[in-house]
């Protein structure tokens, strides 16, 4: 009984011991949080804001391509059915029964091309959309893919409307003339003199194929300009795609490696006056710590004219020492000095807020407002960032500069000396580290969702690239296959009557693609603006190596058609040029 008493008396000793340390454990704060607050809702919404912004616009210019191509197919069909229309005119049908076959067809083909488009669309590309979100960034589990029917009408609509009035339009041009005239073939195009021409210095010095190639092209004005239209629209889809994700993923290394130049960051539990802090700084540098600054960092309200943002105001002790970690430079890529009269904001804060260096702002520092001098504003692709000197946070508040952050660069950058001073941290007890590289990866993941729908817009963008390409190069032969055969019996080698018709091509082709690079600035600085989150500055200009891709995926899809082609100009009879046109 002595023992069992004893032991329950030491057992009540170490329940009332651990109820007073349970005692002395602070009591917790209750946070709500608003659907503006959630980070994790916010970054959906701001990836719903970005793929609208690109729903706007691209869908449009596919849109007007593909009214390109519908436009040169019916024309095509209708050129080519000449004769047999005279003939149909001529046995006494009206031009409303001639032109009903032709608008038959292209209710026929388009309306069941676009239920195809709406279903494969809607349902296809959006569900693999919503699966990889869900497998890189939100765990999105239950959704459902609502079909909206008055986008889907109007897309029926638009289409086959589309195609009808350009059928239409064509039918009418043809079927204007007389019977006899439709029974015969049309008469090649009369040659004319080109501006060209009138610069003899130049003129002299062009080859005669080339002088003829030159010739040819504004010949056929309509084909030239539906090809210069056709060609600078899908270069410049494939421009906007490649910007985009260059735009989008560069900040990255800009954020992480350039604005932001320290190996890692400390949030400490307790905040510290500059003498303990000073101290702690040499006790953490025998943990692999080769340079540290400490600073305070907290929330504050910016309160301006046209936008009030919350912002994190960094105040720190020494411009010195900040200056190894945070790379201050003005939008001008100059060096932006850190001076006691005023602060430093981001560039992003600047433009929703319309602050400019030498204006006065309030910062609302816990229950108080203080009117400070923007001192200049500093180049930051990622959050919203106020920086303000110790002397002035002193003289404004009146109350003594005390730190709760530390950046750290370390001798080696290596797992060892992270480890050790991860360790220490967690061994006093003194905060919690955040790294720099693994912040990036953090930040590079989230955007990466945009790189999903980029991919699908590139790889149409080229297709509909080569569809237009294919469509006017078939088109262009099959309109001048009598005078294909009039030149091989001129004697024309193949490379000759290859370069004749090709030669064409390229020149097209290179001047699309470069009228397609101002069209791709035009959309991607609209898209850029779009997309971007309230946090946010992506890169706001193209890359020149984008233009290039893109130059060159045009002129290797010109060359591939080329290639391809030769064989139906093989094909073509040298007889054709003997049949009359009676």
């Amino acid at each position: 009984m002595d023992e069992a008493s004893i032991k329950l008396k030491d057992a009540k000793k170490q329940l009332d011991e651990a109820k007073g340390k349970v005692d002395e454990v602070p009591k917790g704060t209750i946070y709500t949080l608003s659907g503006e607050d959630n980070i994790g809702l916010v970054n959906y919404q701001n990836n719903i804001t970005a793929i609208k912004a690109i729903a706007y616009v691209f869908p449009l210019i596919f849109f007007l391509v593909a009214a390109l191509v519908s436009l040169t197919a019916m024309y095509r069909m209708v050129e080519s059915e000449r004769e047999y229309n005279g003939t149909l005119r001529a046995l006494g049908y009206s031009n409303y029964d001639v032109m009903k076959q032709y608008l038959r067809y292209a209710l026929l083909a388009t309306l069941p091309a676009s239920l195809i488009g709406i279903l494969l669309g809607n349902q296809f590309f959006v569900r693999i959309i919503l699966y990889l979100y869900h497998y890189i960034m939100f765990n999105i589990n239950n959704y459902v893919v609502v079909q909206g029917i008055v986008v889907s009408l109007l897309t029926i609509l638009l289409s086959v409307g589309v195609t009808s009035a350009v059928t239409l339009i064509v039918c009418r041009r043809e079927l204007f003339e007389m019977p006899a005239s439709l029974m015969r073939p049309k008469a090649p195009k009369m040659g004319k003199r080109i501006l060209l021409e009138r610069l003899p210095f130049i003129w002299r010095r062009l080859s005669f194929n080339q002088k003829v190639t030159l010739r040819n092209i504004l010949r056929y004005k309509a084909r030239f300009f539906m090809s210069i239209i056709g060609i600078a629209g899908c270069t410049g889809l494939i421009i906007t795609g490649f910007g985009i994700k260059d735009s989008v993923k560069g900040i990255v290394d800009l954020q992480y490696g350039d604005v932001y130049q320290y190996d890692a960051m400390i949030h400490f539990n307790e905040k510290r006056n500059l003498k303990e802090s000073n101290k702690l700084i040499k006790s953490l540098e025998k943990e692999g710590v080769s340079k540290m600054t400490m600073l305070s960092s907290s929330y504050v309200h910016m309160l301006a004219n046209r936008k009030d943002l919350d912002t994190i105001l960094n105040v720190y002790a020494s411009s010195d020492d900040l200056y190894n970690f945070i790379n201050f430079q003005s939008l001008s890529h100059k060096k932006l000095t850190l001076d006691d009269e005023g602060v430093i904001i981001t560039q992003k804060a600047s433009e929703l807020t319309g602050l400019q260096k030498g204006d006065r702002l309030y910062l609302k520092i816990g229950d108080e407002q203080y009117e400070v001098k923007v001192s200049g504003v500093m180049k930051n692709y990622y959050g919203h960032l106020c920086f303000m000197s110790k002397t002035l946070y002193e003289k404004l508040t009146h109350k003594s500069f005390m730190t709760n952050t530390g950046y750290v660069n370390f001798v080696n950058n290596n797992k060892k000396n992270r480890h050790l001073l991860s360790e220490r941290l967690t061994k006093d007890q003194l905060g919690s580290i955040e790294y720099l590289k693994e912040s990036g990866q953090s930040f590079a993941n989230r955007l990466s969702s945009l790189d999903i729908v980029i991919a699908i817009l590139i790889i149409f963008a080229g297709l509909l690239d080569f569809i237009v390409l294919y469509n006017l190069t078939t088109i262009n032969i099959e309109e001048r296959k009598r005078e294909i055969a009039t030149i091989k019996v001129l004697g024309f080698r193949k490379r000759e009557y290859y370069d004749y018709i090709f030669r064409e091509n390229s020149l097209l082709s290179f001047v699309g693609a470069i009228l397609g690079f101002l069209i791709g600035m035009a959309i991607h600085g609209f898209i850029i603006h779009q997309v971007e989150f309230e946090a946010t500055v992506f890169i706001r200009s193209i890359h020149l190596v984008v233009f290039l891709i893109a130059f060159m995926i045009t002129m290797l899809f010109t060359y591939f058609i080329n290639l391809s082609m030769r064989h139906v100009l093989r094909r073509v009879d040298m007889v054709e040029s003997l049949k009359s046109i009676e």
